[in-house]
């Protein structure tokens, strides 16, 4: 019997691919230090993770951005500001998409 993912990687249109990654952020009360450095762990290990599996390329940056990953990014509060800016491209994200 074949995985999800292995039918998601024959038929990316299938019915059975129907999931979304989403990454919802809060700030708490540490003004949003904890989750920003959460992100950017988030972003350095996913990079490590596939460069493991031979998924992508070597980058500079050594991340991954967060939209590479999550079909959906949300916050509340501070949350909203920083799930906001990582979706804005900048150059690391240019240069790397090739």
């Amino acid at each position: 019997m074949s995985s999800q993912r292995d039918i998601c990687f024959a038929d990316p249109t299938s019915a059975a691919c129907r999931n979304y990654n989403i990454l919802v952020l809060e700030a708490a009360n540490y003004q949003a230090l904890m989750t920003s450095d959460f992100i950017n762990f988030l972003e350095i290990i996913a990079y490590y993770s596939a460069r493991s599996q031979y998924c992508i390329p070597e980058r500079a940056s050594g991340k991954i951005a967060m939209p590479e990953i999550f079909d959906m990014i949300a916050g509340s509060e501070t949350g909203a500001i920083i799930g906001s800016t990582l979706v804005i491209p900048n150059d690391n994200q240019a240069t790397n998409a090739t």
